[in-house]
């Protein structure tokens, strides 16, 4: 039997309602481009420590310095293919579906001006 393990995802506030509606699918972004990364896939922290990190540090220098950021928590069955690895990262090939996907913030950056339009995005309008 498997169990639930949380990771998180970050991405633009602007990406909120196709994520929302179809999921986190496998893409070979700018940032995946730049990293000369091989394959498509979706890439989650494994804690919200990670997160934290990650938006302290280097995370933040890829996107403009105005963009509101969205930290999803993504709820996988502990068989949901991927590999962690490291102990910051999993990466996964396949699409995560909406149902797994939760909004826990609205802007990993401070920015608060865009919290009242998250229950917009939320409710798909």
């Amino acid at each position: 039997m498997s169990t639930i393990q949380r990771f998180f995802h970050i991405t633009p506030v602007e990406n909120l309602p196709a994520i929302l509606r179809e999921g986190l699918q496998p893409r070979l972004g700018e940032r995946s481009q730049i990293l000369g990364e091989p394959e498509p896939a979706v890439y989650l922290f494994t804690s919200a420590e990670a997160v934290d990190d990650a938006s302290m540090n280097w995370l933040c220098d890829y996107f403009d310095e105005e963009e509101a950021l969205a930290v999803l928590a993504v709820d996988l069955n502990t068989d949901f293919p991927g590999d962690a690895e490291n102990e910051f990262e999993f990466v996964t090939t396949q699409p995560v579906p909406p149902h797994c996907l939760r909004v826990m913030t609205e802007d990993v950056l401070g920015e608060t001006q865009y919290f009242s339009t998250l229950p917009q995005v939320c409710n798909g309008t």
